[in-house]
């Protein structure tokens, strides 16, 4: 399988819900079939053995549009280490940086699958996107990974004290935005005073240095790197008293053409569970990749903590995240599950 792309840059990273677009690689898996043969043989004692190797396969073409961040990480070990050939994909993927150029992605028909937040997934759903959730691609940490920091002399010392306060975030309406005031309500604090500013990552330091904002939420590899150059104090994960798994990423597809080829989607969500048990098993293998798709330096890479990857999206999560995007005023109504995350009728 030959792979080729431009240099990744730090938006790499962190514009999961950022409005810059761009394309960054295009690879393409080389067709092939498995085929079927059996052998019948002769012991020694006249008794006959059988041995039969894997069922034919018909190759199927698969094109996919994704933001090369740790969220997605499997896929490209996944690629690497031919699963997705195993599971009868030919793998073509490119890589963007623009959500909306992701999700228009699977809507117009140029790519079969592509990757999104979960919440821009489910405002989509809310209002009338005909696109659902083929696979989750894992959930965000309840410790580490994204945290709240404030100056290290500031007065801010829980959640609750961001009530009245400006907080600089990657995008409104965002996982981090959901995160903060999740914390601020679930803290006893009114998150409806938070003022919630838009901010791109690398960006987001010099911004609480100099005053600008009272907070700023971070992900990794910036999370680390903000902690030791600036001396920031951290207030935890926002995540962590959410009371459910809230998704991170996750691989979205059209209605149109999960209808048309459920048997590809099958496929892909078959691929990519076995991607993430193998990222999972082989952390080492997967941090050793996530430079080449990535920014990061393998020293970087070393210190960060990962996302839990996982393909399942349970009810609990989609109605919950749903509950709170509701409470927030960010929809109009909770789309079910069953709007939300595909579901396989011939499994």
């Amino acid at each position: 399988m030959s792979r080729s792309r431009l240099g990744a840059t730090a938006l790499t990273l962190v514009l999961l819900l950022a409005a810059c677009g761009g394309t960054a690689a295009t690879t393409t898996a080389a067709p092939a079939t498995t085929t079927t043969a059996a052998a019948t043989t002769t012991t020694e004692g006249g008794s006959e053995e059988t041995t039969t190797t894997a069922a034919p396969v018909e190759m199927m073409d698969i094109k996919i549009s994704l933001i090369p961040i740790l969220d997605f990480g499997p896929l490209y070990l996944g690629l690497q280490e031919g699963i997705f050939e195993k599971h009868g994909l030919n793998v073509e993927y490119e890589e963007l940086f623009s959500s909306p150029g992701l999700v228009s992605s699977v809507t117009s028909g140029a790519s079969d699958i592509a990757t999104t937040s979960a919440t821009q997934a489910v405002t989509g759903i809310s209002n009338g996107l005909p696109i659902e959730i083929v696979s989750n691609g894992g959930f965000s940490p309840p410790t580490g990974n994204t945290e709240i920091l404030v100056l290290p002399d500031s007065d801010i010392q829980s959640f609750a004290d961001l009530a009245g306060r400006t907080v600089s975030t990657v995008a409104l309406q965002g996982l981090f935005h959901l995160g903060t005031l999740s914390a601020v309500e679930n803290a006893g604090g009114d998150w409806t005073t938070v003022e919630a500013i838009p901010g791109q990552q690398p960006e987001l330091a010099d911004s609480l240095a100099a005053g600008r904002v009272d907070a700023i939420v971070i992900q990794e590899p910036f999370l680390s790197a903000f902690l030791r150059d600036y001396g920031f104090r951290s207030l935890g994960n926002p995540y962590g008293d959410l009371g459910y798994s809230i998704p991170s990423g996750v691989w979205i597809t059209s209605i149109e053409q999960s209808e048309a080829e459920p048997e590809k989607m099958r496929r892909f969500r078959a691929a990519m569970a076995e991607a993430n048990q193998f990222a999972i098993d082989n952390d080492a293998m997967l941090r050793e990749l996530i430079p080449t798709f990535t920014s990061l330096t393998a020293e970087q890479v070393a210190d960060i903590s990962l996302p839990i990857f996982d393909g399942n999206l349970p009810p609990e999560s989609i109605t919950a995240m749903g509950t709170s995007m509701l409470n927030f005023g960010w929809l109009r109504y909770i789309p079910s599950y069953n709007q939300v995350v595909w579901e396989d009728t011939g499994a």
